[in-house]
């Protein structure tokens, strides 16, 4: 029967059946200072972009907010193509490298409590701001409640105890005191006292 078909048929074990659609490999990113061919209005990120967009993100802005502020009219799916390159691109890196004063595990632990404090004021004077209070009901309401507690607090000069960052602050310094305090009062000769050693060498 095969001689009355022009063709193979198209069968389970026909190679045409098996065949699957052809993916087309990603774009290569185009370089810095140009504009991305997807989009014309959104610009490569570059030096510059990178510092406008790491202070942007300190004041307590979203990713897809703080590419929009710098990008007026990106559409919506470049904006998210952007934030996906550039929240990871090794100039943004750098560029929060930089305003962070280094590295995050190479900060201090006072260092980087200042610094999650500090965004987290940011975020609640973002939301505090953007937020109608005539309007807001529920849960909004509620978060815009201790939005405003937590930055009336901090500019009293006052410790919020619901603040989840400031509790762990306060944890985090109670144990360095106590760790301090443990050391200053270990017993004379317990343990390599580089004091108790220098001194054996001296007699």
């Amino acid at each position: 029967m095969a001689e009355f078909f022009d063709e193979e048929p198209e069968t389970v074990s026909s190679p045409r059946a098996k065949k699957e659609p052809i993916r087309e490999r990603p774009a290569p990113l185009p370089e810095a200072g140009t504009t991305d061919p997807a989009d014309p209005i959104c610009p490569v990120l570059d030096a510059q972009l990178a510092d406008e967009l790491a202070l942007l993100l300190e004041t307590g802005l979203t990713e897809d907010m703080a590419v929009h502020a710098l990008v007026p009219g990106i559409s919506p799916e470049a904006c998210a193509r952007a934030v996906v390159r550039w929240m990871k691109h090794p100039l943004m890196l750098g560029a929060v490298t930089t305003l962070h004063g280094g590295k995050w595990h190479r900060l201090t632990p006072d260092q980087r409590i200042s610094l999650a404090l500090s965004k987290h004021r940011a975020q609640c004077a973002r939301y505090l701001m953007e937020t109608e209070f005539s309007s807001t009901t529920g849960l909004a309401f509620t978060k815009l409640s201790e939005a405003r507690s937590v930055l009336e607090k901090f500019t009293a000069g006052e410790i919020d105890p619901s603040d989840p960052l400031a509790a762990f602050a306060r944890t985090a310094k109670a144990v360095m005191e106590k760790a301090a305090q443990a050391q200053s009062e270990r017993p004379r000769g317990y343990g390599p006292d580089p004091t108790d050693e220098e001194n054996e060498v001296l007699n």
